[in-house]
């Protein structure tokens, strides 16, 4: 190698160039204002006129990072490589489909299409939470709720969480439905029915 520049130059703060292709020259380059113009190493104009695919890929995979600190090398790989997978995935999806998609939705539609694929179940608070529990499997019953210190069994009536959602994301309002039924491995209140098969057949059950 000929010729390396390491380049310390200060703008809002500290920036660190080692190139191979520039002189240490300042070039007179004008302010994002217009008003004057500002000195500035070649290098670092270059690096702003060419910089703009990754720097804009850096800024999207900076928004809602996977990786976790770890001395595993191949961890932080992994995690890296994912995130480039999940936001490229994002940037073709709106170049190709009529309805474009915030990376936030997109991201949680990607965790929701793993999840159902992979057929495995998360276990919070004794409830299956996850989609993929309460879309898998052949275990799922109806049950009579079971008796308070008030009531006997088959007599105590709780609200449908199905019918709850569903009204609070079409109208913004709750509106509730009794019912005396609940499905026994998700710990879920369910309508007998219609609400019952949705829930454990379709993953956005509420649209």
């Amino acid at each position: 190698m000929d010729h390396l520049l390491a380049i310390k130059w200060k703008d809002i703060h500290d920036v660190f160039f080692l190139t191979t292709a520039h002189e240490a020259a300042l070039v007179a380059a004008p302010s994002s204002r217009g008003a004057h113009h500002k000195m500035k190493p070649s290098a670092v104009l270059d690096y702003n006129k060419y910089k703009t695919g990754v720097d804009r890929s850096d800024q999207m995979l900076s928004y809602y990072s996977s990786g976790r600190k770890t001395i595993k090398w191949w961890k932080r790989l992994f995690f890296r490589l994912f995130d480039l997978i999940v936001v490229n995935a994002h940037i073709l999806h709106n170049k190709t489909s009529k309805k474009k998609m915030l990376l936030e939705i997109f991201y949680e539609k990607f965790a929701e299409g793993l999840l159902a694929s992979a057929g495995t179940e998360m276990q919070v608070q004794g409830q299956t939470s996850s989609p993929a529990g309460r879309l898998v499997g052949r275990d799922h019953f109806l049950y009579k709720i079971l008796a308070t210190h008030a009531k006997v069994e088959g007599t105590s009536q709780r609200s449908c969480c199905m019918c709850a959602e569903k009204s609070k994301r079409q109208t913004g309002k709750t509106i509730k439905k009794c019912t005396t039924m609940y499905c026994q491995k998700c710990d879920i209140v369910l309508c007998i029915g219609q609400c019952f098969e949705v829930y454990h057949t379709k993953l956005n059950y509420w649209e």
